[in-house]
C-alpha cells in the first residue's frame, strides 16, 4: 500500500520492470543493504551505536550495547534522554514484561510512565537480542 501511494498507482503501471516479482524483491534488498550496510542485527546495532555515541547525548538513541551477559544475550539500551530523566519524578511507573518480538530474534522490552504535569503517558523502549 504505501508503494502504490509513492508512485501513484501500481509499480508496474509507473514501470512494466516493476511487474517482475524478482526484480523488485532484489531492488529491495539493495536499497535496505545501502541503508544498513551491516545488517540489522547485532552489527548493525554496534555499527549505529558507533555512529550515535559521536552526537551530543539528547540527540543519541542508541546509548548502551551489553554482549557480556552469554548464551547469545544481548542487551541493547535505547531512549530518547529527556523522557528517560522524567522517570525520576514519575508518580508510577508501568513495566510490559511481554517482550513482544519486533524483528527477527529481537524483543522488546517497554517502559511507560504518567507524565504529571501533561497529565498523559509517556514511553521508554528498552531492547532486548
Amino acid at each position: 500500500p504505501t508503494t502504490q501511494e509513492l508512485m501513484g498507482g501500481l509499480p508496474g503501471e509507473a514501470d512494466p520492470a516493476l511487474l517482475n516479482s524478482r526484480l523488485k524483491r532484489d531492488l529491495v534488498k539493495h536499497a535496505k543493504a545501502r541503508e544498513n550496510p551491516c545488517g540489522t542485527g547485532l552489527g548493525g546495532v554496534i555499527e549505529r551505536h558507533a555512529q550515535d555515541s559521536k552526537k551530543p547525548k539528547e540527540d543519541q538513541y542508541i546509548h548502551g550495547v551489553d554482549t557480556t551477559l552469554g548464551d547469545g544475550v544481548f542487551i541493547i539500551y535505547t531512549f530518547i534522554p529527556a523522557l528517560a530523566r522524567l522517570l525520576i519524578s514519575s508518580p508510577s511507573i508501568l513495566c510490559d514484561f511481554t517482550y513482544k518480538r519486533v524483528r527477527g530474534t529481537a524483543q522488546e522490552w517497554e517502559i511507560v510512565i504518567w507524565h504529571r504535569r501533561l497529565n498523559m503517558r509517556e514511553s521508554s523502549l528498552f531492547f532486548i537480542l
